[in-house]
């Protein structure tokens, strides 16, 4: 059995005496347990926990990948499956903010 099971972001593989960093794109809430990160989730090496995806990225559901949202994209906190186009009648001066148009105004789609 593994040492200083006390450490977290570590598990101890099965019949493992050494403790192994938890494997990115998973979380480890014990040593003794490694779970593949859900896709609407982000887990970079070391996690204990599934961290939501954070605004500004988008996470793949497929693949458990994070990924930089472009401009002219809204992706708030929790985005998957893809970046979303700005909605229309709004203006994204980054892309977790989407301001309405004020009256007169033209906002296009990106």
């Amino acid at each position: 059995p593994c040492v200083n099971t006390l450490t977290f972001g570590y598990y101890c593989p099965e019949n493992s005496t050494a403790l192994t960093p938890c494997a990115e794109y998973h979380y480890c809430p014990t040593v003794t347990e490694q779970y593949q990160c859900n896709g609407t989730f982000y887990c970079p090496a070391g996690s204990i926990v599934e961290a939501t995806c954070p605004a500004g990225f988008w996470c793949n559901t497929t693949d458990n990948t994070q990924h930089l949202c472009s401009v002219g994209d809204f992706c708030t906190t929790g985005t998957s499956g893809g970046a979303p186009d700005c909605p229309l009648g709004r203006f994204c001066p980054d892309t977790s903010q989407a301001i309405p148009c004020g009256a007169g105004k033209y906002c296009p789609l990106r």
